[in-house]
C-alpha cells in the first residue's frame, strides 16, 4: 500500500489557537497560562501594568520590569553580576528599594591596564581623555597610580589654586564651587566653601544634617534624639526606639510590652478590666477527673467540664464546655481540681473548697456539698493546696501540713484512720514546702509532701508501693521516701507518685502497670525509679495512670496510659512506658495530669488541654477527645 505524505502549511490551530503572548496582552483579561499577572486592556507601559502584562509595575514584586526603568527587582538581578557590569575584582551585586543596582561591594582592579567602573583611568587606558578635553591646553596626560585621577603634569596648563577657575583636578577654587551648596552634602543650612589648597570642599560653614544627633530641618529623629517621642509615649512599657539612616523614620521594634501583646503584665497595671485581651489568660491550671480549673493573672478562678456535684464553683450543677468563673474568688493564686471537689488558696492565705461527695473534703466542718466556695476552717496562712478524690491537704506558711476529709486509709497523716471535716495537722511535718493528695475514693487514698530540707514523705494507702519506702504497707503517719534527699516538687496520682530532684532528674514509684513510672517498664516499684531521658525537669504531675512533666527548655512530655483517648498529647492513643513529647508545646511552664486528660499553661498565658473531652474538660467548647493539645477558650 502506498503512503502519501502531504505537506501542510500555515499555523496549526489547536484549542488555544496560535496566538502569541503579545496578542493576549491588552485584551483586558489576565491570561495566566501565558504568564500574565495583569491586563488593563492596553499595551502601554507606565500606567500600572507593563507593556507585556508580565508585571504590575511595582518595585519589589521580584519581576524586572524594564518598561518602567527597573534594572533589578528584590533578589532578581536579571542575570547581572559585578563581573557582567565590568568589575574584574568580583564582589556582590545587590538591588535597592528603587530597583536599581547597588554596586558598592563590587571591586575593580587598579593596575590591570583596563579602565573599569569607579576608575578614571588605568595604565594606558585613559578612556579617550586628553589635556584639551580637561581644559588644560595641549600636551599629554597619564594615569595616577590609584586609577582615580589623571596625571596632568604633561599638559600645557597646570591647575592654579586661587585663580577662581576650576581646573582639573580641582573640585573647587575660591568662590567657584561648581554650583554646589551645603545641601549637596546633605546639610540643611550654611555656606559651602573651598579648602585653601583647592583639594576639596570646606563644609565647616554648613550646619544641621542627618547624623549630627540633633533633630533639625525635615528630620523626625536623629541618632538617639527622638524629641518627646519614646516607647512609653507609644503605649509600650519599656524598650528603645531606633532612627533610620535617613532620619525620617522611627522604628519601634525595640519597644516591648503593651496591652494587646497577648501577655498579662500585672507589674505594669494590666488587668482584665483595663486590658481584657491580655489578661483573659491563665497562670495556673489543674486537671481533675472530669473537670479542670485555672487561675487568671488578675486573681479570678475559672473551671469547666463536669459540674454534677458543684465542682465548677459557680453555683450551678450544670456542665460547662467553656470556662465559668468561680463565685467570689478575686485573689486566687493557686488552685487544685480533684475528682468531685476543687480547692484554692487566695493571696491573703485563706483556703476555699467547693463541690464534694460529702465526706468532709471541703474542710468547713460540714459533710454537705457546695456549688460555691466555702472557707476551710482555721486555715488563714495557707500557701499551697491539693484536692483529690475525697480528701484535701494544704501547706501553711509556717511549714505545717494539714489534711481533711476521708481518712479511712490513713491519708490524713495524723495517726488516725478516721475522717475529719476540718483540717488536722500531719504528724511530724513542721517544715513542709509542698504537698499533694492522691488516691481513689474506693481503692485507697494517700498523700505526700516535700520538706524544706529536700526529703520526701508519704502516708496513707501503701498497697501498691506508693509510699516509696520499700514497703507495701500502709501508714497513717508520714514515712520517708527512700533515697530522695534533694526533692523540690512532688505529685501524687491514683496509685503512683512522682517527684523532681534539684538536679532536674525525675523519679516515680508505686503502680507501674501502665508504664506510668516512665522507666521503660510496666512493673511496679516500692522505691523511686528514674524516669528515662528527663534531665532538666522543672515540673511534674501524676494522673490516674499517666504522668507528665515540663523540662527547663519548656518542652512537655507524658508517659503511661494513652487511655485510647490521647492523654499523652503526642497525636497517638497508644500507651508508652517512656516519655513522649507533647505535640506543639514549646513554651510550657506548668502542667497537670488528670484522670483521662492533661492540661498545660504556656509562658504567654495560653492554656491547652488534651485527652478525654466527653464532659467538656478540655475547655474548647467541645465534648470531643483530642490526642493533641487544643486551646482552652479565654475567660469572657
Amino acid at each position: 500500500m502506498a503512503v502519501f505524505l502531504v505537506a501542510m502549511t500555515g499555523p496549526v490551530v489547536g484549542c488555544r489557537g496560535a496566538r502569541s503572548v503579545r496578542e493576549t496582552c491588552g485584551n483586558g483579561v489576565i491570561d495566566h497560562d501565558h504568564g500574565e499577572v495583569c491586563d488593563d486592556g492596553n499595551q502601554v507601559a507606565g500606567d500600572g501594568c507593563s507593556a507585556d502584562c508580565r508585571s504590575d509595575e511595582r518595585c519589589g514584586n521580584g519581576y524586572v520590569d524594564i518598561d518602567v526603568g527597573e534594572r533589578c527587582d528584590a533578589t532578581n538581578l536579571d542575570g547581572e553580576t559585578c563581573e557582567s557590569l565590568g568589575y574584574s575584582g568580583g564582589g556582590t551585586l545587590l538591588c535597592n528599594e528603587q530597583c536599581d543596582f547597588i554596586e558598592s561591594d563590587c571591586r575593580s582592579i587598579c593596575g590591570n591596564g583596563e579602565r573599569e567602573p569607579g576608575e578614571a583611568c588605568d595604565g594606558d587606558d585613559l578612556g579617550g581623555e586628553t589635556c584639551q578635553g580637561l581644559g588644560l591646553g595641549g600636551g599629554t596626560i597619564g594615569c595616577e597610580p590609584d586609577c582615580q585621577y589623571f596625571d596632568v603634569s604633561g599638559c600645557e596648563i597646570q591647575a592654579e589654586c586661587g585663580n577662581e577657575a576650576i581646573e582639573y583636578p580641582e573640585p573647587c577654587d575660591g568662590n567657584s564651587l561648581a554650583g554646589l551648596t551645603c545641601a549637596s552634602f546633605d546639610y540643611y543650612t550654611g555656606d559651602l566653601g573651598c579648602l585653601a589648597d583647592c583639594s576639596d570642599f570646606d563644609t565647616s560653614g554648613c550646619a544641621e544634617r542627618c547624623g549630627d544627633g540633633v533633630i533639625n530641618g525635615p528630620e523626625t529623629c536623629d541618632g538617639s534624639d527622638f524629641g518627646s517621642d519614646n516607647c512609653q509615649a507609644r503605649g509600650y512599657y519599656a524598650g528603645s526606639l531606633s532612627c533610620a539612616s535617613d532620619c525620617q523614620t522611627i522604628d519601634d521594634s525595640g519597644c516591648v510590652g503593651h496591652c494587646g501583646d497577648g501577655f498579662c503584665d500585672l507589674s505594669n497595671g494590666e488587668s482584665r478590666a483595663v486590658c481584657p485581651d491580655d489578661c483573659s489568660v491563665y497562670m495556673a491550671i489543674s486537671a481533675g477527673s472530669f473537670h479542670t480549673c485555672a487561675v487568671a493573672p488578675d486573681g479570678t478562678a475559672w473551671c469547666w467540664g463536669s459540674a454534677g456535684l458543684g465542682m465548677l464553683g459557680n453555683g450551678s450543677t450544670s456542665d460547662s464546655y467553656t470556662p465559668v468563673q468561680v463565685t467570689g474568688l478575686t485573689n486566687a493564686m493557686t488552685i487544685s481540681a480533684g475528682v468531685s471537689h476543687s480547692c484554692a488558696v487566695e493571696s491573703n492565705g485563706a483556703a476555699w473548697c467547693w463541690g464534694g461527695y460529702g465526706l468532709g473534703e471541703l474542710g468547713n466542718g460540714s459533710t454537705l456539698s457546695s456549688s460555691t466556695p466555702v472557707p476551710v476552717t482555721g486555715l488563714t496562712n495557707a500557701m499551697a493546696i491539693s484536692a483529690d478524690s475525697s480528701h484535701s491537704c494544704a501547706v501553711a506558711s509556717d511549714g505545717m501540713a494539714w489534711c481533711w476529709g476521708n481518712g479511712f486509709f490513713g491519708q490524713l497523716g495524723n495517726g488516725s484512720w478516721s475522717a475529719s471535716s476540718t483540717p488536722v495537722p500531719v504528724t511530724g511535718l513542721t517544715n513542709a514546702a509542698t504537698i499533694s493528695a492522691g488516691g481513689h475514693i474506693i481503692d485507697g487514698g494517700h498523700s505526700c509532701a516535700v520538706a524544706s530540707d529536700g526529703t520526701a514523705w508519704c502516708w496513707g494507702d501503701g498497697t501498691a508501693g506508693q509510699l516509696g519506702n520499700g514497703s507495701t504497707s500502709s501508714s497513717s503517719t508520714p514515712v520517708q521516701v527512700t533515697g530522695l534527699v534533694n526533692a523540690v516538687a512532688i505529685s501524687a496520682g491514683k496509685n503512683h507518685i512522682c517527684a523532681v530532684a534539684s538536679d532536674g532528674t525525675a523519679w516515680c514509684w508505686g503502680d507501674g502497670t501502665a508504664g506510668q513510672l516512665g522507666n521503660g517498664s510496666t512493673s511496679s516499684s516500692s522505691t523511686p525509679v528514674q524516669v528515662t531521658g528527663l534531665t532538666n525537669t522543672v515540673a511534674i504531675s501524676a494522673g490516674s495512670s499517666h504522668t507528665c512533666a515540663v523540662e527547663s527548655h519548656s518542652t512537655a512530655w507524658c508517659w503511661g496510659s494513652g487511655g485510647n483517648v490521647g492523654q499523652l498529647g503526642n497525636g497517638s492513643t497508644s500507651s508508652s512506658s517512656t516519655p513522649v513529647q507533647v505535640t506543639g508545646l514549646t513554651n510550657a511552664v506548668a502542667i497537670s495530669a488528670g484522670s483521662g486528660h492533661t492540661c498545660a499553661v504556656e509562658s504567654d498565658g495560653r492554656a491547652w488541654c488534651w485527652g478525654h473531652g466527653d464532659c467538656g474538660q478540655l475547655g474548647n467548647g467541645s465534648t470531643s477527645d483530642s490526642s493533641t493539645p487544643v486551646q482552652v477558650i479565654a475567660p469572657p
